[in-house]
């Protein structure tokens, strides 16, 4: 059973009363109780709670005042309060509070609460730990398969990696992998670039010294040191500022640093791992990466394609995920459902595809999962695919065979066009004909690249 830490925000000792009875069936919850908004504020910060009952109304401030700021330190908020109202509960809940609970308030409520996000908690741990164990680069297709292969060559290694690719497509997992089959022993650390303002990028890689800027009352340890003889994973570098960028390339060049309002240089031992979902050389040309840091991250380059691209691995992964997450013969996918969701574009590529599974585990009782329940999970797929398809005038057939044989021509240099990236010289070689030719043929068919199905 996973321990729960609960904070109590109420001015009357009576309540707080209630809930150390509550918590004592269950000595493994740990119990905070403050009695201002200032104090939940302070014990939020420092003890990052699961589950906080907050007072509507403190002595020092409304209760709603402070839920904002709460939210950064808390998982769930519950609002209790004496003085219920309809308005009072929909702006509460408006706000993303769990739950709103009226004084006097029963125990069985309060304990039918913390069981619920108990539970919560559990699956959560229990989906972690599955990911983590089942650490995979899950497909068949030839890209995916290269890079699989490649791995272990890559991990042994002290090169530094680039991997590009979409959001979702899974460039942490190859880190880690990398990171799994490498001879380091040091830590695998994570710093997402993405998403952290610039200033904070650089308290976080490098550290900071006491007094280095307001608020910095305490020395800092930075992810690079802590990194040392490990793997930093810098993941959407290309958010990264081009004033950090420089600041990172002489960690590169020479393995050194200083933490923020530190003289002392630091020495590391650290191989970088880094990936971005934006085309780094496009950003050269726009000025918006360095040059001279591109070519020191990009030793050795990876490509991940996106899930539409590899549409054949979909219902593998679908597999995988429900077994992973659960078990294989929790449910079963009709074949029309199968077809709508390998016609589906995944915008969201692996990830999103997850995320659709566990939607389905928490959500679905259905033994079968058919184009209905789809719809509920994912109700983009009828305004982009197959649902509607079926109800689509077919193509007109051609009446002749001179119409054939031109719609034949048509779909055949389409298709070589679009195997070959729209590149003409390179089709043409392909399929053998004479470029002069071949730009006759697509004025005659007016084929663009938008033609691609």
């Amino acid at each position: 059973m996973v321990k729960v830490k609960i904070l109590v925000a109420d001015d009357l000792e009576s309540i707080r009363n209630v809930f150390d009875i509550i918590l004592k069936r269950n000595k493994q919850d740990v119990l905070f109780k403050t009695k201002n908004a200032q104090e939940t504020l302070e014990v939020a910060k420092k003890e990052q709670p699961n589950i906080v009952f907050l007072d509507i109304k403190l002595p020092d401030k409304d209760g709603t005042e402070i839920i904002p700021e709460l939210k950064n330190y808390a998982d769930h908020i519950i609002v209790i309060t004496g003085h219920a109202s309809v308005q009072n509960a929909v702006n509460t809940l408006k706000m993303g509070i769990y739950d709103y609970l009226e004084k006097p308030f029963e125990a069985q409520k309060i304990e039918l609460i913390i069981k619920n996000i108990r539970n919560e908690m559990e699956l959560l741990k229990k989906i972690g730990q599955l990911e983590e164990e089942s650490l995979e680069l899950i497909g068949d297709n030839p890209k995916i398969e290269k890079i699989r292969l490649n791995i272990p060559k890559i991990a042994q290694s002290d090169a530094t990696v680039l991997i590009q690719g979409e959001n979702g497509t899974g460039k942490e997992i190859v880190a880690r992998l990398i990171y799994k089959y490498s001879k380091t022993k040091g830590p695998f650390i994570v710093l997402n670039c993405a998403a952290l303002p610039d200033n904070l990028i650089e308290s976080e890689l490098f550290g900071y010294k006491k007094g280095a800027f307001t608020g910095a009352d305490h020395d800092k340890i930075g992810k690079l040191e802590r990194a040392d003889n490990g793997v930093l994973f810098l993941d959407e570098i290309g958010d990264m500022s081009v004033n950090t960028q420089a600041k990172l390339l002489r960690v590169l060049q020479f393995k050194t640093f200083s933490p923020l309002g530190g003289n002392e240089e630091k020495r590391v031992n650290v191989r970088f791992i880094t990936a971005t979902n934006k085309d780094l050389k496009k950003e050269l040309h726009m000025e918006n990466f360095r040059q001279d840091l591109f070519y020191r991250i990009n030793e050795i380059p990876v490509f991940l394609p996106p899930l539409r691209e590899r549409k054949k691995d979909i219902l593998k992964l679908l597999h995988y995920f429900k077994r992973t997450f659960y078990n294989e013969n929790l449910f079963s996918f009709s074949r029309d459902a199968e077809e709508t969701l390998i016609q589906y574009d995944f915008p969201g590529n692996i990830r999103e595809l997850k995320n659709f599974i566990k939607r389905l585990i928490a959500i679905s009782n259905a033994k079968t999962i058919d184009n209905e329940i789809l719809l509920e999970i994912i109700p983009e797929i009828k305004d982009k695919n197959t649902l509607e398809k079926k109800d689509e005038i077919p193509k007109i057939r051609p009446v002749n065979y001179s119409e054939f044989m031109d719609t034949m021509e048509r779909d055949f240099l389409t298709e070589a066009l679009d195997k070959n990236d729209w590149n003409i010289s390179k089709t043409a070689i392909a399929i053998k004909m004479q470029r002069s030719n071949l730009y006759k043929k697509m004025k005659k068919y007016n084929l663009t690249k938008n033609d691609t199905n």
